[in-house]
């Protein structure tokens, strides 16, 4: 029984395509039920009326400023929850936190960063059970800092 949990949401151009669009999510995934990986990964967002998917998270490196925590660094590679969760099951009434990344080919910033974009991450057990997020939805929009 596996419940993630999305805390905050990056959208943002891909530096040097910026006809593409990254989102980059962090989050927690819980474990209430025998230990897991998790696998399969995909995004849905809703925007303008427009329905946007992204099927498995892509891995960055580096480090960045981390969403929302103004002065605290963020190592992508060590934080990426894709490769965490996918090496070691998540164990039963525990929780793993992490950054997924998504690519949305063809897709601008703008079309995705207005005010009432839906976004609900879909993931699937080592079972092969799916699983999805609550609808997140973006309220306000705050540039980055």
């Amino acid at each position: 029984m596996l419940i993630a949990r999305i805390d905050t949401v990056s959208i943002y151009p891909v530096p040097g395509n910026t006809q593409d669009s990254a989102v980059s999510l962090m989050l927690s995934v819980g474990n209430a039920g025998f230990p897991s990986t998790v696998q399969r990964w995909s995004l849905e967002v809703t925007s303008l009326g427009q329905t946007f998917t992204a099927v498995g998270p892509v891995h960055i490196n580096g480090v960045v400023d981390a969403p929302g925590k103004l002065g605290t660094k963020l190592d992508l590679d060590k934080e990426d929850l894709a490769v965490k969760t996918a090496r070691n099951p998540v164990a039963r009434d525990s929780h793993v936190n992490g950054v997924l990344t998504f690519l949305l080919k063809d897709t601008h910033e703008n079309k995705l960063a207005a005010k009432g974009t839906s976004l609900i991450l879909h993931f699937d057990d080592s079972q092969g059970y799916s699983y999805q997020t609550s609808k997140g939805v973006i309220s306000t929009k705050k540039k980055a800092e």
